[in-house]
């Protein structure tokens, strides 16, 4: 899980923190527990790219962010490694 939450802080960010020095690293482990959730019950990419999409849109109010079905990819790779 860990690798998923430096996932969601240093590729996902879809409020462009992670390089600012005063705000914690912990900002979007609320994500990415739930992408780990989502690949622990065997959900597929699209779902995962759309969680992440609702995440940014309705819950942090972003919708300039187009990387989701990357790192929706990303997180089923790193998952996949670790089995």
């Amino acid at each position: 899980m860990d690798e998923v939450q430096r996932l969601m802080w240093f590729e996902w960010d879809p409020i462009g923190i992670n390089h600012t020095a005063d705000w914690p690293d912990d900002e979007y482990n609320t994500y990415g527990k739930a992408v780990y959730r989502m690949l622990i019950e065997g959900r597929d990419h699209n779902a995962i790219s759309e969680y992440l999409e609702r995440a940014a849109l309705e819950h942090i109010g972003v919708s300039q962010l187009s990387n989701h079905a990357l790192i929706a990819t990303r997180a089923i790779e790193l998952f996949e490694r670790k089995k």
